[in-house]
Order: C-alpha cells, then structure tokens, then sequence
C-alpha cells in the first residue's frame, strides 16, 4: 500500500463469495466461533487504533501509518469475515452478536 493511503489494495467485491461450498465449513463450531470473533474484533480496530496511537505518541509516523493504512486494512479484514461468516451460516444474527460483543470490547479498550 502507498504511503499515506486510505484505501486498500483490495475489496470485497475482489472475493467470490459465491463460490463458497458452505457444506464444507458449516458444522465445524471451531471454526464458526473464531471467524465471527474475528470479525468482531477486527471491524472494531478503530478501537484499538486509538490506543496505539496514545502508545506511540509523538510518533507521527507511527501514528499516520495507524490511522490511514493499518486501521483502514484492519476494518476490512473484518469485513470481509462478516460477509463469509453471513454467507455460511445465514442464520446467524450476526448484527444481534456483534452489538453485545461491541459493548463489551468497547468498555475493555477504552481501559486500554
């Protein structure tokens, strides 16, 4: 990624969701638990952002490369895992979870 960029090099768009076999994933409650907690915890880096940028500063580099590519990249990953979780297990309310996992996590960070 540039420097000073706010855009990653890829979207959503770029994965093929559709090409997903959910029946090959589908019952594995490992992995279902740790791709939504991973989507949770990475749509919330803006949080955590927040507390690297306390950390470094009076490092302005550090700081820039945080707020303008890490972050940015970050809250896509997430995205990105939201979409396959919903795609794999549709039934999951993703968006129920995910406000009471952001309460939470939200009280933890600002502890930082």
């Amino acid at each position: 990624m540039p420097a000073n960029s706010t855009r990653p090099l890829w979207s959503l768009a770029d994965i093929p969701y559709g090409a997903i076999d959910p029946q090959k994933i589908v019952a594995d409650t490992d992995w279902f638990y740790l791709l939504a907690g991973a989507s949770f915890v990475e749509i919330l880096s803006d949080l955590y952002t927040r507390n690297l940028v306390s950390y470094y500063a009076g490092d302005e580099e550090a700081i820039a490369w945080l707020e303008k590519e890490w972050e940015v990249e970050e809250i896509q990953h997430g995205r990105a895992l939201r979409q396959y979780v919903e795609t794999v297990w549709p039934d999951f309310d993703w968006e129920r979870a995910f406000a009471g996992f952001r309460q939470d996590y939200s009280a933890s960070a600002q502890q930082g």
